[in-house]
């Protein structure tokens, strides 16, 4: 689905940017030393700093991550993000009275008092890498998003984006942040609260996504609703979380400890209450867009399909603040460890409030710069989630646990501290340089190169291409489909699309391929997480549903070559006759006959017209006495997948 703002819109993003720009010059008049720029003087309201501190760990990634979790899996993606509710509560509770009786203006100031100077250097220079890392990403994210809806590029939309949130910062530093978030907020609710209804109605409420998608109201549901798997991440999003600068700031920028408290304590019960008010739409979005064939764009969808002509430019707006108020946190407080921790701690002690001022708005200059040249070279880790995935994994913990520790622990050691630090970023640079370490499953496996060349001596450059170039759908993940597919990826096919709306069950074992272990789960997890570990770089994209004459053509317009593999004649009789009628272009490889004990050589394929092949013997049917046996079946699933093969080669 291809996104376009309408002059209309235009207006309200017009609109929106005027009435942030009259913001910030308005606050920015009165900030006449650091501590303002900073901390707002200790006077900033609580409510406005939970406001600010809610959009600071929120962005645009919720609209599309979790909503990609949403469409996929259903409300599993509220209870993952509802892992945050703890952190933010335990953060408030425990720790805010804690960084509040520090009386510093940043984390890394307390670390010196804490620990010592050179732990204080380390922890702060290599904790502005991550920083610096993470907000890359995020503005590139949001310059991903504009240069979808608008005619501008990706390198002028990250150029663009990264001078509006420079500026504002520039202007009035964390005053001008707050109220900025808290007009953001503001805007964002309005937008997603009327979405929800809309949404809701078009699917019949929850009654009619239980009725049609059952298990999107599990909130265990799918791999990431393992009870293990959840215990894992809230882990990590515990320690993510209070390690984080910007959620520490906004303890010292309240006026006192009881305020700092209430700060952790509200802003986990905002993710709590609206959470839902943010998915739920997504949730809905399989009946509401059906065949996706990026879930991730399931949130935007739903709203171009429901949302007022006209009113998209205030959804872009509401995705704009979400990202822009968590970068405004994230520059000024990058600006203050520049100012504060080096800057004064290294090289003017003596420096005047009124220097210290104007370092700071050139350190948050130097930053926004920093950023825009960044972001331009995200895609050069392989985009936005890729680069999220390698810097944290290899930053974010190691630096985490000892600022914690020092809040926490009475007598921390600072040798300990600095060996934490070391090994952990070593260990994370070390095994994400080394390509044949999965960072998923902590396997040995070869690297891309190596697994393309292997295909290469195999099939030759030239067929090799054809293969990874192309994209498969396999429609029916049974007997026939599941050994088309890992005949294909184990090909070196580029991309397939498996559909089906089944579980894996005992009665399937004897002739699919799916593990004991996989009984219960849905069939197009199961066997995508088995091509994973049999072709570890092809790509799959799953949808669980029954395909119908309404969404066929969404599910399958991406595919070169479609793949019939029903098991129902009538669900067979439907997508050819379908895809014949209307995706005349498009090749079909369907399947007739192959049950009993019959002759090998009986299985055949023929080309019955120039885009449409059939194999199978054509009169072998299930019946008393006559069973599929898995033999004859993966000889049927043998010359759809050769059949395939020899459509990309051209013969």
């Amino acid at each position: 689905m291809e996104l376009h703002l309408q002059n209309l819109d235009y207006v309200s993003v017009a609109v929106y940017v005027a009435l942030m720009a009259v913001i910030g010059l308005s606050f920015g008049w009165f900030i006449k030393d650091s501590g303002a720029y900073f901390k707002g003087g200790g006077t900033i309201p609580w409510v406005m700093a939970t406001i600010t501190n809610f959009m600071g760990l929120f962005s645009t990634f919720v609209f599309v991550a979790y909503a990609g979790i949403a469409y996929e899996w259903g409300v599993v993606s509220i209870t993952v993000f509802w892992v945050t509710v703890p952190a933010c509560i335990i953060g408030g509770v425990f720790l805010g009275k804690l960084w509040r009786r520090t009386g510093c203006t940043t984390p890394m100031e307390y670390l010196e008092q804490r620990y010592s100077l050179p732990l204080q250097q380390v922890m702060t220079w290599v904790s502005l890498v991550l920083r610096v890392l993470d907000n890359m990403v995020r503005l590139y994210a949001i310059g991903v998003f504009i240069a979808v809806v608008t005619p501008l590029s990706l390198e002028w939309s990250i150029v663009v984006s990264g001078i509006i949130v420079t500026v504002f910062n520039l202007i009035g530093g964390i005053w001008t942040v707050t109220i900025m978030s808290t007009v953001q907020f503001i805007i964002l609710i309005l937008v997603t609260v009327v979405l929800l209804p809309l949404s809701m109605f078009e699917v019949g409420g929850l009654a009619g996504i239980s009725e049609k998608l059952p298990d999107h109201l599990n909130f265990f549901n799918g791999p990431k609703g393992n009870l293990f798997w959840l215990g894992v991440y809230a882990f990590m999003t515990l320690v993510k979380y209070n390690e984080n600068w910007t959620f520490i700031q906004k303890f010292y920028c309240v006026k006192d400890e009881n305020a700092a408290v209430k700060v952790g304590v509200v802003t986990g019960l905002l993710f709590l209450i609206f959470t839902p008010v943010f998915l739920l739409p997504a949730v809905a979005s399989p009946l509401i867009v059906p065949g996706l064939a990026d879930p991730e764009m399931s949130y935007v969808s739903v709203a171009i399909k429901l949302l007022p002509v006209g009113i998209m430019g205030i959804l872009f707006s509401s995705m704009f603040a979400a990202t822009m108020s968590s970068l405004n946190a994230e520059y000024n407080v990058m600006a203050s460890v520049l100012t504060n921790d080096i800057y004064k701690r290294l090289i003017n002690r003596t420096a005047s409030e009124k220097k210290l001022l104007s370092v700071a708005r050139i350190c948050t200059a130097l930053v926004g710069v920093v950023m825009i040249g960044g972001a331009i070279l995200i895609r050069n880790f392989g985009g936005a989630f890729e680069a999220n995935k390698l810097f944290s994994s290899i930053l974010a913990i190691p630096l985490g646990i000892p600022l914690l520790m020092g809040i926490i622990v009475r007598k921390p050691d600072s040798t300990a501290s600095i060996a934490t630090i070391f090994t952990g970023v070593v260990s994370g640079v070390v095994l994400n340089l080394i390509p044949s370490v999965s960072w998923e499953v902590a396997k040995l496996i070869p690297t891309r190169e190596e697994w393309n060349q292997a295909l290469i001596d195999r099939h030759g450059k030239d067929l090799h291409g054809k293969f990874a170039a192309a994209t498969v759908a396999v429609c029916g993940l049974g007997g026939l489909g599941s050994n088309i597919a890992i005949a294909l990826a184990r090909a070196g096919i580029g991309k397939l699309i498996l559909i089906d709306f089944d579980r894996v069950d005992i009665s399937n074992l004897h002739r699919q391929q799916y593990k004991a272990e996989q009984i219960g789960e849905k069939k197009t997890e199961a066997l995508a997480a088995n091509l994973k570990e049999i072709a570890p770089y092809v790509k799959t994209i799953t949808h669980t549903v029954r395909i119908t004459a309404d969404n066929y053509t969404k599910l399958l317009e991406q595919a070169d070559v479609i793949c019939e593999a029903f098991d129902n004649p009538e669900a067979k009789a439907m997508l050819v006759t379908e895809v014949l009628k209307n995706m005349p272009d498009t090749y079909l490889v369907a399947a007739s006959g192959m049950a009993g004990m019959g002759p090998a050589n009986d299985i055949k394929t023929k080309k019955v017209t120039e885009h449409f092949y059939l194999c199978g013997d054509g009169v072998s049917d299930v019946a008393d006495g006559i069973g599929l046996v898995s033999s004859r079946v993966m000889l049927c699933a043998a010359h759809q997948a050769h059949a395939v093969l020899r459509i990309l080669e051209g013969k």
